[in-house]
């Protein structure tokens, strides 16, 4: 029974809600703009406590708009602060594939380009060695193919001589011999690679022990230490000679001792002086140098240098064996076109097949010259250079991905290694926001949910997101745990580093007392709204604004979209000003408009 009535009394209250909001609607949309700033007050308000008079001089604002406080479900929602990031997983770092110099350099930081773009071109001894291969093996090709024409041309003519089995079984034994060869190459390639990376490793140890800079630091130290020992003791011999100089003098002035021993006293006094500022002199060198190795060792020179350097080797045995492999491959197949000529040849032999094999050798040499050429275009397209032209030895650096250019550590002329990053191109139309949130807090948060960010830097703009990642570990310290926000950034409007406020989905909520965000003004730390003024006698009768003014302070809560919840100061069915706002805070500051029907 009581739930009914409950029910009851909430459905009187909408019914009754509705019917004010439709007439306050109907009498703004009767009354023309003008008319809500075209009286700034009247007489005979029957204000309640708290309230002030209105003023009587008017202030005419035109195209003044209002919007009803309604009350609606919202749904339920964490609010976090949170920083707005690249995204990691659209962040490339583009280098050179090979080792060279830099020749044409188009990209620019700030630059938006798109996946395939040439950012750079390098040229490269690799590339014009691999060209070279690949000229000299179509080259070959070509012989091989017209020399083939050639031999069947005479077998149709029978002109022919008989081809010894010699010489098939002496291009099996070369071509064994070459493949052995190309193995003990390839071997020796494998095991330079693996010394190399080992080499990387130790010193990526030793760099993370601080080997490389440990020494020159302890030796500036140790400098620094004898310095200052070398100081003081100069400044104990100061005090000595001092002593003894005044001791002569004394003794001088009374007549004991003779002017040669104040003299000489003097000169070892002076003596002892310069020592001593040579001393100090030598101890702000050892100071200085001191604090030049602490600051290399704090930029890792002494570390990068050593480890680009074994990055560099590792790339080059890489390289090699990469060749070595290619060399074992080709080796391979002229074996196998040997075999296969060798065993026809034992089949023909002793029969008058002999122009048959001389076809056979011709094919032979054609299938080596394309396994030629097919292994040069295998190594060139390893560098990205399919399709240079002539003997191009340039090779672009292009884009992998279409973003911003962001970071450019190239200049024209530059000389590169195959592992020297040039470029850091990030796609920005998806962002990354992280935030931080309370042990809590934590539980109502589901990888998925629907975010709302708003950043500072972008007022007014509500951007779409999702919870992508929520941290498996809490900090110690903050009680909290790291999520992030997948985020899509139409206009790229959102920049990294920006901060932002991110409102996350948790669930239904109850309903609330909802105005748009543009109504709420700030007033001297307090939010406030202002409401056409209805409650004097003229406004009742007529059931018309007057035109003056209610300026309301009101307690927000989470925000909506285009929303925002009211806690306290409003109810529902008030209409609050959401264009000319600003207008009227002016009057109301510069004193032409009086606080209204009422100053909360």
């Amino acid at each position: 029974m009581t739930h009914r009535l409950v029910m009851l009394f909430v459905a009187l209250a909408v019914v009754a809600t509705t019917i004010v909001f439709v007439t306050r609607r109907a009498t703004t949309s009767a009354t023309p703009a003008t008319a809500h700033a075209e009286e700034v007050g009247h007489e005979g308000h029957n204000h309640e406590e708290g309230e002030e008079a209105h003023g009587h001089d008017g202030v005419k604002i035109a195209g003044l708009e209002t919007a009803p406080v309604v009350f609606a479900p919202v749904t339920a929602q964490l609010s976090v602060t949170g920083e707005v990031h690249a995204n990691e997983d659209q962040t490339a770092k583009v280098g050179s594939p090979v080792s060279g110099r830099l020749t044409q350099l188009s990209g620019k930081v700030g630059q938006r380009v798109r996946a395939g773009q040439t950012l750079a071109t390098v040229a490269s001894r690799d590339v014009a060695d691999v060209q070279s291969a690949l000229t000299r093996a179509r080259a070959e090709e070509q012989a091989a193919r017209a020399r083939l024409a050639n031999v069947k041309e005479l077998a149709a003519t029978g002109a022919l001589t008989q081809r010894p089995l010699d010489d098939a079984e002496a291009a099996f034994s070369s071509a064994q011999a070459e493949v052995k060869q190309a193995e003990a190459a390839l071997a020796r390639a494998r095991n330079a690679r693996q010394l190399a990376a080992d080499d990387l490793d130790r010193k990526q140890k030793l760099a993370k022990a601080n080997a490389y800079h440990g020494p020159q630091i302890e030796a500036a130290k140790a400098n620094v230490a004898t310095a200052q020992a070398a100081l003081e003791s100069a400044q104990a011999a100061v005090k000595v000679k001092q002593t003894a100089y005044d001791r002569s003098k004394r003794l001088f002035d009374a007549g004991i001792a003779a002017r040669r021993d104040v003299e000489a006293a003097e000169a070892d006094l002076a003596d002892a002086k310069a020592k001593e500022k040579e001393a100090r002199t030598h101890l702000e060198i050892a100071r200085q140098t001191l604090a030049r190795e602490e600051h290399l060792a704090g930029q890792g020179l002494y570390t990068s240098a050593e480890t680009k350097a074994a990055e560099s080797a590792v790339h080059q045995a890489e390289r090699e064996v990469d060749t070595c492999e290619a060399a074992v491959q080709r080796a391979r197949g002229q074996l196998t076109v040997a075999q296969s000529v060798l065993a026809r040849e034992r089949q023909v032999a002793g029969k008058a097949l002999l122009a048959r094999q001389d076809i056979q050798g011709a094919e032979a040499d054609l299938a080596r010259a394309r396994a030629e050429v097919q292994a040069a275009e295998n190594a060139l397209r390893a560098l990205r250079a399919v399709g240079a032209a002539g003997n191009a030895v340039s090779l672009p650096i292009i884009a992998p991905i279409s973003g911003v250019i962001t970071e450019r550590r190239a200049t024209p002329g530059q000389a590169v290694e195959a592992s020297t990053d040039l470029f850091t191109i990030v796609n920005t139309d998806r962002v990354w926001v992280w935030a931080n949130v309370y042990e809590k807090d934590l539980a109502k948060v589901r990888l998925g949910a629907v975010a709302a960010i708003h950043a500072n830097g972008v007022p007014n703009a509500t951007f779409a997101g999702k919870v992508t990642h929520i941290g498996s570990a809490m900090n110690a310290e903050t009680r909290t745990a790291r999520i992030r926000c997948e985020v899509a950034n139409p206009g790229d409007r959102l920049k990294a580093g920006m901060f932002a406020t991110v409102n996350i989905a948790t669930g239904k909520g109850a309903s609330a007392l909802l105005i748009p965000k543009v109504a709420v003004l700030d007033d001297a730390g307090k939010k406030i709204v202002f409401s056409p003024c209805m409650d004097c006698e003229d406004d009742e009768a007529t059931g018309k604004s007057c035109g003056s003014f209610d300026k309301l302070e009101v307690t927000l809560g989470a925000t909506h979209g285009d929303n925002v919840e009211v806690v306290s100061g409003v109810q529902a069915g008030l209409e609050v000003v959401t264009t000319g706002q600003y207008q009227l805070k002016t009057a109301f500051g510069s004193g032409k408009l009086e606080a209204g029907c009422a100053d909360h």
